[in-house]
């Protein structure tokens, strides 16, 4: 991991930074009071450039914490707090990129794939035949030899549902939860 401390004039070093490139911050400590270009703006830039960028607005003005729910700030972190919560927040947003760039491990034609589980969507089996359906990655998905059960195992404690005996989903991407009455439940009506 790199650090890049701006005290003074933190846009200027934002903005020098690899030609201008601010997408590559995972995590930002954010004055919102600053001379050129306040907290708010450079954090919506930033934003832009890395949605899963970390925010955290180092602030006297409470009162802007309607804009930062705008940018999702991770944290507002009063000036006065500083010395008890700068580290307590720090990593916290430290665990938050680790958890988001979490890989498993799979073998597929003979060679170990990396896949972050973020970009999991599902997976589907028919006949030993693995399918994972995959989103924000360069492919949509992957084939794969393998068996549910095994992966089930690997995967429940990643954040996964096996919902079926041939799918296991990812509950992040769970919106609605539907479940019929079964043959009891209806009896009992």
């Amino acid at each position: 991991y790199e650090i890049c401390a701006c005290l003074v004039g933190s846009e200027m070093c934002i903005r020098d930074r690899s030609a201008g490139n601010i997408g590559e911050f995972d995590i930002a400590f954010l004055d919102i009071d600053m001379e050129k270009l306040n907290g708010i703006e450079l954090a919506r830039k930033l934003r832009s450039k890395n949605p899963t960028s970390i925010i955290i607005f180092v602030t006297n003005f409470i009162q802007y914490a309607p804009e930062g729910y705008e940018v999702n700030a991770f944290r507002y972190l009063l000036k006065s707090d500083i010395p008890y919560k700068l580290i307590p927040y720090f990593v916290n947003s430290l665990q938050e990129v680790i958890n988001s760039r979490q890989t498993v491990t799979f073998s597929i034609s003979g060679e170990s794939i990396d896949v972050q589980t973020k970009n999991i969507l599902s997976l589907e089996s028919d006949k030993h035949i693995i399918v994972m359906h995959l989103i924000n990655d360069a492919r949509t998905e992957y084939r794969f030899y393998g068996n549910m059960a095994v992966l089930s195992d690997k995967l429940q404690n990643l954040g996964f549902l096996r919902i079926h005996k041939s799918y296991l989903v990812n509950m992040e991407y769970i919106c609605l939860l539907y479940t019929s009455p079964s043959p009891r439940d209806m009896r009992r009506s």
